[in-house]
């Protein structure tokens, strides 16, 4: 087993990654059978109820150091990091000025437990239409950083949703 791992009934590897490179090499090594995860508030459930069949490797980023931020890249960009929660956007004065519709959107987001707890990468990974983010992050022309193997791109979130409905 690898260091930071662990066994459960749901799940055979659990990862607990420090970098970025670790946590994509760990994803490429496992490729479907794994998920990254933050929040995982939607996951756990999927996983228990058996949702998520052949899941069996989670790969916890939580530990990667800077994920958490909400940055200013420039007069037009805000950039925020994946395991930024809806609690954090709620709170963050810069997304309250400049972003209204995302704190207002995170605001709605289920319970207080499950707004700090939960992130948003995560609500857009999930794609449910229920999901209180997507429409916000859809009319403030948000784009989402894919990082792989294979490299890093930069994808319209429109896009991002229509090349997932397209496989």
């Amino acid at each position: 087993m690898e260091p930071g791992s662990t066994k459960n009934g749901m799940w055979k590897e659990y990862l607990s990654p420090v970098t970025l490179d670790e946590a994509v090499a760990a994803l490429n090594r496992f490729q479907s059978r794994a998920r990254i995860v933050a929040g995982a508030t939607d996951l756990m459930l999927e996983l228990e109820r058996g949702v998520r069949s052949g899941v069996d490797v989670l790969i916890d980023v939580t530990r990667v150091p800077g994920l958490d931020r909400i940055n200013r890249l420039g007069d037009e960009v805000i950039e925020l990091g994946p395991l930024v929660t809806h609690n954090a956007c709620v709170a963050s004065k810069l997304l309250l000025e400049q972003a209204w519709p995302l704190p207002r959107a995170c605001f709605e987001v289920g319970a207080a437990q499950i707004r700090n707890r939960g992130t948003i990468a995560g609500n857009l990974i999930t794609a449910s239409p229920a999901n209180d983010t997507i429409t916000a992050l859809m009319v403030l022309e948000a784009e989402v950083r894919l990082l792989s193997a294979r490299g890093e791109r930069v994808v319209k979130l429109a896009d991002f949703y229509r090349a997932c409905a397209g496989r």
